[in-house]
């Protein structure tokens, strides 16, 4: 929030800008499910965030998702922390979208597994 209010909200209104945090459970190791532990302690479950597909219960949950539809809110763009370069795309992306009446479109950068894109 201190950056938001440092910054004046970067332009926008602050009925513009709202945050929801998303809450870590317990993960897994493999395929087949094994729970992680913490290094250390067998008896501690590691946790992490739920995953960034996620975010569409917790807008669901906080109230986002109904909000957003009462305002009638056209366009929603997602993207993930760790993959800044879907910038040089989204507003193209944006754009066939709505010249072609998607409702959804997807955008992806190719990365090898476990790399960390715009870290």
């Amino acid at each position: 929030m201190d950056l938001l209010d440092a910054n004046a909200n970067f332009g926008m209104a602050s009925g513009q800008v709202r945050l929801i945090k998303q809450e870590k459970v317990a993960c897994f190791t493999d395929n087949a499910a094994t729970l992680a532990t913490e290094p250390g302690d067998r008896f501690a479950f590691m946790t992490k965030p739920h995953g960034h597909g996620d975010v569409h219960m917790v807008m669901h949950t906080s109230g986002t998702a109904e909000d957003w539809h009462a305002k009638g809110v056209k366009w929603v763009c997602f993207f993930q922390d760790t993959n800044s370069l879907v910038f040089r795309a989204i507003t193209a992306a944006i754009g066939n979208s709505a010249t072609n009446h998607y409702v959804y479109n997807s955008v992806s950068v190719p990365r090898k597994a476990k790399e960390a894109i715009g870290q």
